[in-house]
């Protein structure tokens, strides 16, 4: 069994999709796609992750090779915190911040304060919402969200 396949199997058997193992290893889809036809081999530091993703040993994942005395197979280790779970908690404060931020200077100056607050607040709560709701390029949008307003 190739490696390709090795990693296919694998992939699916924990029931994920080529975008989800791309997202996880920080790598494009067509990578992946690649790496499963064999078109090209994954680098050490992604066999690693994607070992312990998967739960196997390097030997497994390359070789395809079960070890002697095997019986079920091993828990996956505990996950840390993927892009788009640390992407979710920075997004989450954020929006936090600029929601504080405008309340609190809401409740110091009053509806006086409002333009006030969004000129300086707005950067906040956009990234904010981005980072909430796009995938890909969060940067990207985050630049434009402050150069814009």
């Amino acid at each position: 069994m190739t490696l390709g396949e090795n990693i296919c199997r694998l992939r699916k058997e924990r029931g994920m999709s080529q975008g989800d193992l791309a997202d996880r290893l920080g790598v494009s889809r067509q990578s992946v796609s690649k790496w499963e036809t064999n078109g090209s081999v994954p680098d050490l530091d992604k066999l690693v992750v994607m070992s312990r993703l998967f739960g196997v040993t390097l030997d497994q994942l390359v070789c395809g090779e079960e070890p002697a005395g095997q019986q079920e197979e091993e828990p996956e280790p505990p996950r840390s915190a993927g892009p788009a779970q640390s992407r979710q908690v920075v997004g989450g404060v954020l929006l936090g911040v600029g929601l504080l931020g405008l309340l609190l200077l809401l409740f110091l100056t009053g509806l006086d304060g409002l333009p006030l607050g969004l000129l300086f607040l707005l950067p906040f709560l956009l990234c904010g919402v981005l980072c909430l709701r796009v995938n890909r390029r969060l940067g990207l949008w985050c630049a434009w969200a402050v150069y814009l307003p």
